[in-house]
């Protein structure tokens, strides 16, 4: 005899698992049904920290920024020190233009993190994005200083320090 899903944890979270690998890159026209089937395994495993964020990118690809924003802070609520929620939340303020938020959620990464490549970029970006390249680059160095090992970090300071005008040259 076959039993359900949920009774055995395992077979389900491989199934939920399959699931998010399918829906979380849908474009926004196709959302609708892996949002419906993300919703049931979230309703059948309430804590699942990975089913929240993989309902909340999908409801952020399918344009529903308040729903996105309330299932992010759902998964840092069931896990508050989960830094990837905390990254997603960011993005998901980024991208709904909401930059302050952004900021304040990949601050709360790096308390968490201190070496976290996603926040240390997201926050570079934000500041890119309102023009302030000063504070990419005194952002970046943070990164590096911090012990955030990657070459994206390392070339763009040197992209930062190649594109500094030379001062003049004396005569």
């Amino acid at each position: 005899m076959r039993r359900a899903a949920a009774a055995h944890p395992r077979r389900y979270t491989a199934t939920g698992t399959a699931v998010i690998t399918e829906v979380t890159h849908l474009p926004g026209g196709l959302t609708q049904p892996a949002e419906a089937k993300l919703t049931e395994l979230v309703r059948k495993s309430p804590g699942n920290v990975k089913f929240l964020i993989a309902l909340a990118t999908v409801q952020l690809n399918g344009g529903k920024g308040d729903a996105t924003i309330a299932t992010y802070r759902r998964a840092i609520v069931e896990n508050p020190r989960r830094d990837e929620s905390h990254v997603q939340l960011a993005n998901a303020y980024a991208r709904l233009g909401r930059n302050e938020e952004a900021r304040k959620e990949f601050e709360i990464v790096l308390e968490l993190s201190p070496r976290s490549f996603p926040a240390w970029w997201g926050l570079a970006d934000l500041a890119q994005k309102a023009g302030r390249s000063a504070e990419v680059q005194s952002l970046l160095t943070r990164a590096v200083a911090a012990g955030t090992e990657s070459p994206s970090i390392l070339k763009k300071l040197a992209e930062i320090e190649v594109a500094r005008p030379l001062s003049p040259t004396v005569k």
